[in-house]
């Protein structure tokens, strides 16, 4: 019986249903971005690394 009264309080309230949509859309995709993205000892291994190829190519020339 509440599956019945939740369809029609969504069914008088449809803001209420699209609004919750769109924020767990909007957690998904920032907890999805933020998955994706490297960590911070990640990036500082890169910046170590470009770093040592700037350093060597610099005493080559």
């Amino acid at each position: 019986m509440w599956i019945v009264r939740t369809i029609t309080f969504l069914e008088s309230h449809p803001y209420l249903f699209i609004g919750l949509l769109l924020i767990l859309g909007g957690m998904v995709w920032f907890f999805w971005r933020e998955h994706r993205r490297p960590s911070y000892r990640q990036r500082q291994e890169v910046e170590d690394l470009l770093k040592g190829f700037d350093e060597d190519r610099n005493t080559r020339v």
